[in-house]
């Protein structure tokens, strides 16, 4: 009775609050995601896959699943694709967007920009609601939810700096289930790289600090590849109505020419385990690079080096 009495306050919260989007700590397996100008840095033409199950000791806990498409032109036009659908109980948000961006090179420096213009809908399942009498109504009125969202982005590379910009749902799409008005509101995202390539080794840094509403949060991690194998370490600060704990994130990844796998968990190791809230996540990203990986950039390169 106890953890359905906190399931029940978790959805009235979940349906009455404004709603956050999902946070990544593998930028390459979302980048739609995040900046719609750097889809297609690693690959001319590249299908990818993420998973990622937070908080799997709590029933209903939420998890996120996407597939990513992206095929690039010779005119430095490209173009991306993604499905994505984030259910946390008995609520789901899925979204699908097309993209376009461009790529354009002045002597050293890139110059990319990017829109992806998409279907979101927010809808509750209530097939697994076993608690719930089918003859009673009072939830058959809350019907599914579309809208379009619109996100739009832009980034540049110098000498091993990366910096980009993004602001998604910037026309604050309605996602209200009760009629009313609940609007998506915009999220921006600020991204800072650096890699720096050694005799036998790559290393890169990755900086991303994301706000919404009135929650914010700021992502270091350091990356480093040797040969086909890839480490990360990270660290995540939570600010704002949101905030809770730091997060300490570890990622290993295998990196191919046509093939990638990559594994990331995130935890509070001074979080009290009796908590409600049962921490840790598991994150995960397979991506085939039908193409080959692009050599002929350093953004490409610094992407790659990314998880």
């Amino acid at each position: 009775m106890k953890s359905f009495s906190l399931f029940l306050l978790g959805l009235f919260f979940l349906i009455s609050a404004k709603a956050q989007d999902p946070i990544f700590t593998q930028k390459n397996g979302n980048m739609l995601h995040y900046n719609p100008a750097l889809v297609g840095t690693q690959s001319d033409f590249a299908v990818g896959l993420n998973y990622r199950n937070q908080w799997p000791g709590i029933e209903g806990n939420p998890i996120t699943s996407s597939l990513v498409l992206n095929y690039n032109l010779k005119n430095g036009i490209g173009f991306g694709f993604s499905s994505m659908r984030d259910k946390i109980g008995f609520l789901i948000d899925d979204a699908i967007k097309s993209n376009i961006n461009y790529t354009k090179t002045f002597k050293q420096v890139e110059f990319k920009i990017g829109v992806n213009v998409g279907l979101i809908q927010r809808h509750l399942d209530l097939s697994r609601a076993r608690f719930r009498d089918p003859m009673d109504p009072v939830l058959d009125h809350l019907d599914s939810k579309k809208n379009i969202a619109l996100d739009v982005g832009t980034a540049g590379y110098y000498k091993g700096f990366m910096f980009g910009v993004a602001v998604h749902q910037f026309n604050k799409p309605n996602i209200s289930l009760f009629g009313g008005t609940s609007k998506l509101g915009e999220r921006y995202v600020v991204n800072l790289g650096y890699h720096k390539e050694l005799k036998h080794i790559t290393l890169g840094g990755l900086g991303t600090f994301q706000h919404q509403y009135k929650t914010s949060t700021l992502d270091y991690q350091l990356l480093s590849q040797y040969r086909f194998v890839k480490l990360g370490l990270g660290y995540r600060q939570v600010f704002g109505q949101l905030s809770n704990s730091d997060w300490f994130m570890a990622s290993v990844g295998l990196q191919f020419d046509k093939f990638s796998l990559n594994y990331t968990y995130e935890d509070d190791p001074f979080e009290n385990r009796s908590s409600i809230v049962i921490q840790g996540t598991h994150e995960a990203t397979i991506a085939w690079y039908i193409k080959g990986l692009r050599k002929e950039n350093g953004l490409s390169k610094l992407m790659q080096t990314i998880l």
